[in-house]
């Protein structure tokens, strides 16, 4: 996975610009599970959503189902 990310050109030099990046998010999850030993959705909620009381804040993980109701949509401009 990280060699199929590195294979491919840059979309511009370092700092001149910022692109959203599915691979760079996936990377960064499988690094921080590496770092601590615990799972990124561990790690989120004993880092952001604990701390923060975020008490309708989840990550629904390999569920088929997202529980609640107020759930985020996306948009387009």
């Amino acid at each position: 996975f990280v060699k199929m990310g590195i294979s491919l050109p840059p979309d511009f030099a370092p700092g001149k610009g910022w692109s959203y990046s599915n691979t760079g998010y996936v990377l960064l999850g499988i690094l921080i599970e590496k770092v601590t030993g615990n799972s990124y959705a561990e790690e989120v909620e004993n880092r952001i959503v604990e701390p923060l009381e975020l008490s309708n804040t989840f990550l629904p993980g390999n569920s088929t189902v997202i529980p609640g109701t107020n759930h985020a949509r996306g948009y387009e401009r």
